[in-house]
């Protein structure tokens, strides 16, 4: 996979192309991709598969990608390997909690342990996701 970040922030405006699966793994995503990520996913109703699998997402700006999660029609979504911590997890809770879509999860190979990991494990409870990695 090319850098991303080579490619410039037009790259992450992919709202209006018909993408139904989406794969960033193993591109190098910061925190800070985290809000072109989510401006281009929120609302956009076609795209049902993200990948965002071994990047480096954790940071206070994950929380805009949770945020657009929200809206989306997202179904699948991998977020494992990417260094995730349990200040992460509020994010995660109040997307999945807030999401009508998301069916599958895959949280693998991070760090999400500690005081805020019940705050997921709650979220899940009320979701639809039905399997979770």
């Amino acid at each position: 996979n090319s850098y991303i970040h080579s490619w410039g922030r037009n790259y992450f405006s992919f709202s209006n192309i018909l993408l139904f699966f989406y794969r960033l793994d193993d591109n190098h995503l910061t925190d800070s991709s985290c809000t072109h990520l989510a401006s281009g996913i929120r609302n956009n109703q076609i795209l049902r598969t993200l990948n965002l699998s071994k990047n480096n997402l954790e940071g206070p700006q994950f929380g805009d990608l949770m945020e657009a999660l929200t809206t989306s029609w997202i179904e699948k979504l991998d977020l494992s390997s990417n260094h995730l911590a349990d200040s992460s997890c509020p994010f995660l809770a109040s997307g999945i909690r807030n999401n009508q879509t998301l069916k599958t999860l895959d949280l693998s190979t991070n760090n999400l342990e500690g005081p805020h990991f019940s705050d997921v494990m709650e979220a899940l409870k009320t979701s639809r996701i039905e399997a979770l990695q």
